[in-house]
């Protein structure tokens, strides 16, 4: 038992010392807006579908021409 004890502080140990603490993280983190999220999910809604078997000719869905 006094083993497994120690072998579990040393991880303890270990795993702290050893932890992530890059400042990039952190700017990431702060970089998050529910604009940006709500631009991102408006933007997948809106994508519509590659799907083989797809309809193609569908008169319910805009398509894009500008191509």
């Amino acid at each position: 038992m006094k083993r497994i004890t120690t072998l579990l502080f040393v991880i303890t140990i270990i795993t702290n010392n050893y932890s992530q603490t890059d400042s990039k993280i952190y700017d990431i983190i702060n970089s998050i807006s529910a604009e940006r999220i709500e631009t991102d999910i408006t933007k997948l809604a809106n994508f519509g579908t590659r799907h083989t078997l797809s309809d193609t000719i569908s008169n319910t869905r805009k398509r894009n021409r500008s191509s």
